[in-house]
Parts: C-alpha cells; sequence; structure tokens
C-alpha cells in the first residue's frame, strides 16, 4: 500500500494498550530481573495454593498416604492453572497481550484517500487496483464510521476483540455470578447433605471453592453407614463430581470466547492484505 494512502502520521497519536506496567517492569527487585522475579512470584503464589488444597483434603481424610496426596496435587495443579489460565485467556485480546493488536492499531489510522473523498466514497464502493481479479468493497478494508463525513471515527476496541476492556471486566464478574448459580443448582440437585441444610457460610464457601476446583459437598467415605449405604454415597458422589466438572468446563470455553473471536477478525485482516 503506497505511503500516500494513509493520513498524515504524525498527527496521529499511538495508542496504548498495555502500557500501564511497563514501570514496574522495567526495574529491578532483590537483583533479579523483573521478568524472572514476576515467574518466580507467580510460581510460589500457585505452588503455595495447590500446597494448601492438598494440605486440606490430607487433614479431612485423616489417613492420606503419600501416592494419594500426590494424585491430589497434579489435579489441584491442573485446576488451579485451568481456573487462572482461563481468566487470564478472558482479558487476553482487551488488554492487548501478546502483541494480539498491532493490527487495530495500525487501523486508528485512516487512509487518506478515503478521508478526501468521504462525501462521495461509499463503503459499497468496490476498490480498483491494478492486477485485483475480486471484488474488493471500501468497508472490507477500511473499518472507520463515515456516518458523518466531517468527524469520522476509528473502529473501537471491541470490534476485534467483542468486548471492550470495561465490557470485559463486567462479562467476568457476571459469568462469576452465573457459575456460582450453576454450581449452587448442581449442588442441590445432585447432593442430599448440601440440600438439607447447614451452615449458609460454609455453602458458600464451599460453591466459592467450587469455581476453581471440583469437590464433594462430603464424600462417600464420610462417616458410619452400610455397605449398601456407601455405595449409594459414591454413585451420588461421582454424578456430583461429573456434574460439576461439566459446569466448570463449560464457563472456561465460555471465557475463551473472546481470544476466538479475535483470532477470526485477525484473520480477515491478513486476508485483506
Amino acid at each position: 500500500m503506497p505511503s500516500g494512502a494513509f493520513a498524515n502520521l504524525n498527527s496521529i497519536k499511538p495508542l496504548k494498550l498495555t502500557g500501564g506496567l511497563t514501570t514496574i517492569f522495567d526495574q529491578t527487585a532483590f537483583g533479579l530481573d523483573p521478568t524472572a522475579f514476576f515467574i518466580l512470584s507467580t510460581s510460589w503464589s500457585l505452588l503455595s495454593c495447590v500446597r494448601m488444597h492438598t494440605k486440606l483434603i490430607a487433614l479431612e481424610k485423616g489417613f492420606c498416604k503419600f501416592t494419594s496426596q500426590l494424585f491430589i496435587f497434579v489435579w489441584g495443579t491442573f485446576a488451579t492453572l485451568r481456573r487462572v489460565l482461563s481468566l487470564v485467556a478472558l482479558f487476553i485480546p482487551s488488554l492487548g497481550l501478546f502483541s494480539l493488536l498491532h493490527h487495530f492499531q495500525w487501523d486508528q489510522i485512516p487512509f487518506w484517500v478515503r478521508l478526501k473523498y468521504a462525501h462521495s466514497i461509499s463503503p459499497t464502493d468496490q476498490i480498483k487496483l491494478f492486477g485485483l481479479n475480486e471484488s474488493l468493497l471500501w468497508s472490507d478494508l477500511d473499518r472507520w464510521d463515515y456516518s458523518d463525513p466531517n468527524n469520522p471515527t476509528a473502529p473501537p476496541l471491541s470490534s476485534y476483540t467483542l468486548l471492550s476492556l470495561k465490557g470485559t471486566f463486567l462479562a467476568a464478574a457476571g459469568l462469576l455470578v452465573i457459575h456460582m448459580l450453576a454450581i449452587l443448582i448442581v449442588k442441590i440437585l445432585t447432593s442430599p447433605e448440601f440440600r438439607k441444610g447447614g451452615h449458609l457460610t460454609k455453602k458458600l464457601v464451599h460453591i466459592l471453592e467450587n469455581v476453581n476446583y471440583a469437590t464433594p459437598f462430603s464424600d462417600w467415605d464420610e462417616g458410619d453407614h452400610s455397605i449398601k449405604e456407601y455405595k449409594s454415597r459414591y454413585s451420588r458422589t461421582v454424578r456430583e463430581m461429573l456434574a460439576t466438572f461439566t459446569v466448570n468446563i463449560l464457563v472456561t470455553a465460555v471465557m475463551m470466547i473472546p481470544m476466538w473471536y479475535t483470532g477470526i477478525i485477525f484473520n480477515m485482516v491478513l486476508l485483506c492484505f
């Protein structure tokens, strides 16, 4: 594309998406590189979270041998990573992490010829170039809004990421509420102990825990029961865990939608150029 096709670049202020933490990462902490310190700090926090989860289950069971604790630790690790990475993935597009939105930054620079002839060029007009053998509309190449030719507006961030940064925060909060309600319904339907009553705070804490990793409200081996009752409790616990796993997986899939949408738009932009 010839340079004259764009507006004067000196008059366009660069759009910053993720510059807020730049100053922090330019500093050193305890003599460590900021990136290394961030990785070390995050890894230690995740490890502490998983170890606490393993210890709580081991204390609850009373007798929990090393191999069982190892499997609990691995399970807790994957559950914690699923939750953390899904939250990060939800905000990746709107924050422009991993340089995903350079095409959006370039799209903030309008085409000079489109600005000059904004009153006469329609979005449905075709672009005629030498050697171009396919139909290419201005709306396929230029995503600016020329409803007001005298004051055109650049495409919003949400046109690339589905949600703006504010919208992503609101969607995350709303999705958390829906997630908790879904787990509440699952527990009511699959756990008689949860339905029978108990302290409201304990139930709320259990629901919040299940947002991160699935655990039964009352495990099948708790208490003194007959063999038949143990078998029945085991079946109910399996259903409870499967239902909770399903809810968590579906919510995680929903949190991937902005990434999926941004990838589609990015591929469409590449095809245009």
